[in-house]
């Protein structure tokens, strides 16, 4: 039973805080699915490790999604080469911890917190890839007015 508790008491955080961003995205007039996903990658200590249990996932229409992990939560925008290269990470340096790699190769860096907007563009033009994932880390106390406003700007 203490295994069962603990695990219990995990996913019902987990569920309780996709409930609320659930009521939120439906409150903004988002439309979006959920369900339940693993064999995601975390980065720990510089190294990936994959999450071999499932965790909540929304899905938002044609904008990305959000992940509701035990130590973090996060949101993913696949976007176009083109659309990378013409966003502006000036948006984004030194306010929000992201991430950007390739779709292909979800493993490759293409943004380093030294990084400017400049270099960021000039890593994904020369990258083979053709479409890009942006990734935002909320932590685990969400704020949701700042998911919302990084949700808006994958919203065109």
């Amino acid at each position: 039973m203490e295994k069962f508790d603990y695990i219990n008491n995990v996913y019902k955080e987990l569920c309780e805080k996709s409930d609320i961003i659930n009521k939120t995205l439906s409150e903004n007039g988002f439309k979006h699915t959920m369900g339940f996903f693993n064999n995601h990658y975390e980065k720990i200590n510089d190294k990936f490790v994959v999450e071999y249990y499932p965790i909540p996932v929304i899905s938002i229409n044609g904008i990305g999604d959000i992940g509701i992990d035990i130590n973090n939560v996060w949101f993913e925008a696949q976007i176009s080469k083109e659309k990378a290269t013409a966003f502006d990470y000036r948006k984004l340096i030194g306010v929000i911890q992201f991430e950007i790699y390739g779709a292909d190769d979800f493993l490759s860096e293409l943004y380093d917190k030294d990084d400017t907007s400049v270099s960021v563009v000039e890593k994904i033009r020369n990258s083979c890839e053709t479409d890009f994932c942006v990734l935002f880390s909320f932590g685990r106390n969400l704020n949701i007015t700042k998911l919302l406003e990084v949700i808006h700007l994958f919203a065109v």
